[in-house]
């Protein structure tokens, strides 16, 4: 029996994720480095259709996270967290593609962009295309990069450290929350 293998594919070709890494490398000023592990608590919020469902319970409401409890989500999802008034802590994002452009979810990913508060951390991995960076970053909103191993990745020797696991922002935030320290991590909404 052979082992079950899934290889990803890049949603861009490797030369547009080299351009874009490279480009962010020289625009965004603050970078992700590996933290200690800590006792803070990590949500990260994904926009499946149960995210709704526990948004409307107490499980899930914008009082119900301690203050040791850290909100991460994807950009798809804040609309819907502005929505319950939840402020997510940072959303995490990994799109190559420009800004002005549909989403895989049929949204514009300005549109998305624009339901962020200023408080919220854009967590942007270097994948990411530049437009989406300097959209967020014209509009006042603070940007840490982080890089996510993808196809190019070798090009750029000077990185520390590349996250894995995953291949969408709801399951490469798995391994961002890990290197911030997070080692208690729920997962809501990855359906």
């Amino acid at each position: 029996n052979a082992p079950f293998r899934i290889q990803p594919v890049d949603s861009v070709e490797k030369e547009q994720l080299v351009r874009n890494i490279r480009e962010n490398l020289d625009i965004i000023p603050k970078w992700v480095n590996r933290c200690r592990p800590h006792d803070k608590i990590a949500w990260l919020l994904s926009a499946g259709g149960s995210l709704s469902k526990c948004l409307k319970t107490k499980f899930l409401h914008k009082d119900s996270f301690p203050e040791n409890h850290v909100v991460f989500c994807v950009k798809h999802s804040v609309p819907i967290l502005k929505d319950h008034g939840i402020i997510p802590f940072g959303m995490i994002t990994l799109d190559p593609r420009p800004v002005d452009q549909k989403s895989t979810h049929g949204v514009t990913r300005k549109d998305l962009f624009s339901a962020l508060d200023k408080t919220t951390i854009c967590f942007v991995a270097s994948m990411t295309h530049p437009s989406q960076v300097r959209y967020m970053m014209d509009r006042g909103h603070n940007v840490v990069g982080w890089n996510a191993a993808v196809q190019g990745y070798e090009n750029f020797p000077q990185v520390p450290f590349w996250i894995t696991q995953g291949t969408c922002s709801a399951t490469r935030g798995i391994g961002l929350v890990h290197a911030l320290g997070f080692r208690e991590i729920n997962l809501v909404g990855y359906d």
